[in-house]
């Protein structure tokens, strides 16, 4: 009988352990909700806890460790509440998590945008660019799959008011390009697989000479670049920047 409490002590003693030790999810969140100065992110667990993150616009946070599961995510601004979405986190994986759009050009029915278009709300995959601008919230795999010394690159187009643009990379020192897609607004480039190096990047209206935004960069080995190309804050909504995450 001694033997037998000893056992289940132990049993009891390793689970306990191996609980604590369970690893994490790791996330970094994005704010590229253009016309707003910051927004607030709210994490909220399945058993109640929350967090809280203040995020400036065209702005990426470094990886923040969290407790695998289920998570509502929260955005707000000024007091008002945007969007509010459901996301299962699994452990040891890297996510980024982002909202974008123009909550200042965009209403519940939608209005004529700058692009003279009208608009419908729908939902699903497509709701990413036929929404006249409003606000979305997405995930994003952060995992590196490349070969042993290359760079991994991914862009996404998350200026709300701008036309398709065409992305090329040019490695410097072999003076070789790389197409990098070409894209609607919220949409999301395929990850390409490069040689490491410094690489310049231009973006351009698709189907026209006219350069949108530049990155002359060093893409170090064994990274994946995620690559926002987002307007820049108290400029015109065509007047764009590229802010770069990396993941490791």
């Amino acid at each position: 009988m001694k033997i037998k409490h000893a056992l289940i002590l132990v049993l009891v003693t390793f689970c306990g352990c191996s609980q604590n030790n369970e690893k994490p999810a790791h996330i970094r969140l994005g704010d590229f909700l253009f016309g707003n100065d910051s927004v607030t992110l709210t994490l909220e667990s399945a058993n109640g806890d929350s967090e809280k993150y203040n995020i400036n616009y065209a702005q990426i946070t470094e990886y923040n460790n969290v407790k695998p599961g289920e998570y509502t995510i929260k955005v707000s601004s000024d007091g008002k509440q945007l969007l509010n979405k459901k996301y299962g986190l699994a452990k040891d994986k890297y996510y980024t998590i982002y909202a974008y759009g123009a909550p200042e050009y965009s209403k519940e029915v939608n209005q004529k945008t700058t692009s003279t278009k009208l608009h419908h709300i729908v939902s699903g995959e497509d709701a990413a660019t036929e929404n006249g601008g409003l606000p979305q919230l997405k995930i994003l795999d952060d995992s590196f799959q490349g070969g042993k010394g290359e760079t991994q690159l991914r862009w996404l187009h998350v200026a709300p008011l701008a036309e398709a643009i065409s992305a090329e990379a040019k490695n410097i020192q072999k003076n070789e390009k790389q197409s990098l897609s070409s894209l609607k607004y919220g949409k999301t480039a395929k990850v390409v697989s490069l040689k490491s190096g410094r690489y310049e990047v231009r973006w351009k209206l698709k189907g026209n000479p006219l350069q949108v935004a530049y990155l002359q960069k060093v893409f170090n080995a064994d990274t994946l670049y995620t690559l926002f190309v987002t307007p820049q804050p108290g400029q015109y909504a065509d007047s764009l920047q590229v802010i770069v995450g990396a993941s490791h």
